[in-house]
């Protein structure tokens, strides 16, 4: 339990607002939060779309799951045999614009029975039960960091060390107060630290914020 100073300074104020999706496991980043789920699903192999960015795919090498790669079709749905995937495989499907709907991601996970869902840039689409389901809160809202998870696998998050965010901010102020071009080469500095970041839990710093928005 953090100890409360009195005096000297004010800290920052907590808000009495409430994160989009306050029941989700909150998650340090989107690969890391991807990672804690391969953990908790003892993930063997996974199933991922050509075009996809490389933190998922680096957070899939990390883990030391099998990786097979799928095509897709003109409409960024996966061209794969219709099977139910065998217990440790997972079909990978993101999200990339909103073509995934409620009823076509309760098809798939009909189908293949073992699916994740990458709602990176969809993130205010809600999880549906029963369903694993990632969100990565950056690409949406003005933080550094930060991801959501929503599985029924078992994650016990007391176990896993929480995040800081303090020192990853600086382009997210400078932006705000001069303008985006002069922190440019910040944000990347700070993204290109993010690919060896171990899992935590969602900082407070960015959890507060959220609550803000």
């Amino acid at each position: 339990m953090m100890k409360k100073e009195i005096g000297g300074y004010l800290e920052l104020e907590e808000p009495a607002g409430q994160e989009y999706y306050p029941d989700l496991c909150g998650v340090n980043l989107g690969r890391t939060a991807l990672l804690w789920l391969m953990e908790a699903r003892r993930c063997k192999k996974i199933y991922l779309p050509f075009f996809l960015c490389d933190s998922v795919t680096g957070a899939c090498e990390r883990y030391g799951a099998e990786i097979g790669f799928y095509h897709m079709d003109e409409g960024l749905h996966p061209i794969l045999e219709e099977r139910t995937l065998s217990e440790g495989e997972y079909l990978y499907l993101v999200n990339y614009y909103g073509q995934l709907t409620d009823d076509k991601i309760l098809k798939y996970k009909k189908t293949y029975g073992n699916i994740i869902v990458d709602h990176t840039h969809a993130f205010f689409q809600k999880p549906l039960p029963g369903v694993d389901t990632l969100y990565s809160c950056r690409k949406f809202l003005g933080v550094s960091d930060g991801a959501y998870l929503s599985t029924d696998a078992e994650l016990e998050p007391e176990k896993k060390p929480l995040d800081h965010s303090m020192g990853r901010m600086e382009h997210i102020l400078g932006r705000y107060e001069y303008d985006a071009g002069t922190f440019y080469q910040k944000m990347l500095d700070n993204a290109a630290n993010y690919h060896e970041m171990e899992i935590r839990r969602m900082s407070r710093l960015t959890g507060n914020l959220l609550r803000t928005m």
